[in-house]
C-alpha cells in the first residue's frame, strides 16, 4: 500500500485527448453518472481500469455513493459501492490512514492511495468488495472538504491484469487534481450535500423532538434520495425508513415531501433546489 500527497508529485508533460477533457468539464454540475463515465473515459485513455465510484464522506455519517461507472455491468459497481457505504467503510483502514495523512498535512491538494486486495486486513470487506467482483487493485483520490467532510474517488483494476506500473501511476498522478477538482465543483453545485437542509431542519421549532434516525431520513428525502437508497445509506430495511419518515412527518405536522420542502424552505433552506424523488 502506498499513500502520498499530490503536492509531492513531480509534474511532467502530459498529452491527453481534448475530447475526453471536454466531456469531463461538460458533465460538471449536470448528471452524476455522466461525470463518472467521463472520468472513467479520461482515465482509460492511458490506464486500463474497469470501474470507478465517487463517494462523499460526510462528517460523522456513513459514506454516500454519489455516482459510479463501469465498462461492463454498471450494476456491479453500484451494488459493491452501496455495500461499501452501508457495511464495509469502517473496515477500510487504508482510507482511515489517508484521512489522518490529510488532516496532518493540511496542504492544498489531494492525498493519493494505491493498494491491492492483499493489503486489506478485514476478510469480509476484502471478499465482498474485491474478490467477489474480481478486483485486484484500487487507485483512490481523497479530497478534503474541511468541516464538510471529504470526497473519495475510487478507480479499480480487474484481477485479470497485472498491478499498475510506474508509467500508469504517473498518468494517474498527473490527472488526479483535474478529477478531484471536477468532483468537488460538481458536489458544490448540486443539492446532494444536504448542508442547508440540516441547518433548516435544526431551525424548525419542533425538530428537537425528532430522533437521529428521523432527522437523517428527512434530510435524505430533502436531498432527493429514494426510499431504497436511504435504506442502503443507513443500513436498515426499507420498511424502517418508512416508519422513521411517517413518525417524523407526524411530529412536524406534515403529510408529504412537498410539505417538507415548504417547511424547510421557510426555515432557511431557500438557496437549495430540491431534487424530487418519486417514491419518497
Amino acid at each position: 500500500m502506498h499513500i502520498w500527497h499530490t503536492a509531492d508529485v513531480v509534474r511532467q508533460r502530459l498529452t491527453v485527448d481534448p475530447a475526453r477533457v471536454g466531456a469531463l468539464l461538460a458533465a460538471v454540475g449536470a448528471d452524476g453518472q455522466a461525470l463518472a463515465r467521463a472520468m472513467l473515459a479520461l482515465v482509460r485513455g492511458e490506464v486500463d481500469l474497469g470501474n470507478c465510484a465517487l463517494f462523499w464522506l460526510p462528517p460523522g455519517e456513513p459514506p454516500r455513493l454519489m455516482a459510479h461507472a463501469q465498462v461492463i455491468d454498471e450494476g456491479q459497481v453500484r451494488r459493491t459501492g452501496s455495500a461499501y457505504a452501508a457495511h464495509f467503510h469502517r473496515a477500510d483502514l487504508a482510507v482511515h490512514h489517508v484521512r489522518r495523512r490529510a488532516d496532518t498535512a493540511r496542504r492544498p491538494g489531494s492525498v493519493l492511495l494505491c493498494q491491492t486486495a492483499a493489503d486489506i486486513v478485514d476478510p469480509a470487506y476484502r471478499q465482498a468488495c474485491y474478490e467477489d467482483v474480481s478486483t485486484r487493485q484500487r487507485f483512490a483520490i481523497y479530497r478534503s472538504l474541511g468541516s464538510l467532510g471529504a470526497l473519495l474517488l475510487g478507480f479499480y483494476r480487474n484481477d485479470a491484469l497485472a498491478e499498475l506500473g510506474r508509467t500508469e501511476l504517473h498518468y494517474l498522478e498527473a490527472i488526479s487534481e483535474w478529477l478531484a477538482e471536477a468532483v468537488e465543483r460538481h458536489w458544490r453545485l448540486g443539492p446532494a450535500t444536504g448542508i442547508r437542509w440540516r441547518a433548516a431542519l435544526a431551525a424548525v421549532e419542533v425538530a428537537q423532538a425528532l430522533s437521529q434516525r428521523e432527522s437523517q431520513v428527512l434530510v435524505a428525502i430533502a436531498e432527493g434520495a429514494t426510499l431504497p437508497s436511504i435504506a442502503t445509506r443507513l443500513g436498515v430495511e426499507e420498511s424502517s425508513v418508512v416508519t422513521y419518515r411517517n413518525r417524523a412527518f407526524r411530529k412536524l405536522g406534515i403529510r408529504s415531501r412537498h410539505e417538507l420542502y415548504a417547511r424547510l424552505l421557510a426555515a432557511g433552506g431557500g438557496n437549495v433546489t430540491p431534487t424530487i424523488a418519486g417514491d419518497a
